[in-house]
Order: structure tokens, then C-alpha cells, then sequence
């Protein structure tokens, strides 16, 4: 996906554009079997004050998340990802992160306990994401188990960081954001 004033985004399978395997870099080593009840999702999670910053890794959990998105949402917000409509029903998790504008930054899901999909949404308006918004810029990474992807801008943007199940799955993760020089083009 591309998106207006500098931005742009990427993920894949198979190039160092982005994969469907959890990198080391983003590994966590989460315990399926631990509870996460001081994790759950409120609104604070979206907001500038609370935000991600580079290098942060974060365990959490959707369950008790909000039920903002959809399949639809995902799929109209510039094609985040190929969904169906009826999918990602479920609670989802979202976290404000301001990209510092220095070119590549990597986010990486870790979600062996269960299906859950990485989708990153540009986003200045310092709120949690719904669907009636406007959205210029959008990634999605729908690889079981985790995975990663990559977004560039070379200006200092806003962006959420949405951890959601396909059917509605719940369980604990992991998301690590990776601002270490990178260039997912260098051969």
C-alpha cells in the first residue's frame, strides 16, 4: 500500500519486504498459558500519552478489547489486507504509535498462542480507529502465528497498531516495533 505525504508501507511473504514467520527480532517467548488481565485493551492504549515508541515490545492481549473493526473496515481502509466481510468480528487491540520520520520502521507480531493478524493504520487523529474514518494509509500482515511488516515515512506521522483475531480468536501477543536502520529493498 502507498499513502500520501511521504508515506508508504509493505508486507509480504517470502522477500525482506515483510513475511508470515515471527522474526527473531520480534520473538517474545510468550507463555500460552499465562494470564494477561492487566493487559487488556482501554482507551488510553490509542492516545499520544500512552503510545509505542521505537523499540518498545509490548505483551498484551485482545480479550476484552473493543469491537470496532471488521473484515469490511480492513478491506475499505485502502485494502489493508484481501478479507472477507464477515471476518474479524472479535475484540481487537489497538496502540498509538508516532513514526519519528526517519525512514523504515519494522513491526513485528508474535502470536503463538493464537490466530492473530497485524494491521497498521495511519492515523492522526489521536483516537481509536472506527470505521466510518478516513484513511490514508494502511498494512496488513494476515500470516498465522505472526509475522511482520515494514512502513516508511520520512516525516514524523501517527499510526495505530491493531491486533485482531480473523474469527474472533482471543489470546495474548506480542508486537515489537524495530527502527533500526533497514532498507527491505537492499540486496
Amino acid at each position: 500500500g502507498s499513502g500520501g505525504s511521504g508515506g508508504s508501507s509493505g508486507s509480504g511473504s517470502g522477500d525482506d519486504a515483510g513475511g508470515g514467520a515471527t522474526p527473531q527480532w520480534a520473538d517474545m517467548n510468550i507463555d500460552c498459558d499465562v494470564s494477561l488481565t492487566d493487559t487488556v485493551w482501554d482507551e488510553g492504549t490509542c492516545q499520544a500519552e500512552t503510545r509505542l515508541e521505537c523499540g518498545d515490545s509490548v505483551l498484551a492481549t485482545n480479550a476484552n478489547g473493543p469491537s470496532q473493526l471488521d473484515g469490511g473496515a480492513y478491506a475499505s481502509f485502502w485494502a489493508c489486507a484481501v478479507v472477507g466481510p464477515d471476518s474479524y468480528t472479535g475484540n481487537e487491540q489497538h496502540f498509538y504509535f508516532e513514526h519519528p520520520g526517519t525512514g523504515y520502521v519494522r513491526i513485528g507480531l508474535d502470536s503463538p498462542c493464537e490466530d492473530l493478524d497485524l494491521f497498521v493504520v495511519r492515523w492522526d487523529g489521536g483516537s481509536c480507529l472506527h470505521p466510518e474514518l478516513s484513511i490514508v494509509e494502511c498494512e496488513g500482515q494476515v500470516s498465522s502465528g505472526g509475522g511482520w511488516l515494514y512502513i516508511w515515512n520520512n516525516t514524523p506521522s501517527g499510526y495505530v497498531v491493531i491486533v485482531d483475531g480473523p474469527n474472533g480468536e482471543n489470546g495474548p501477543y506480542g508486537v515489537t516495533l524495530n527502527c533500526e536502520d533497514y532498507d527491505p529493498f537492499a540486496r
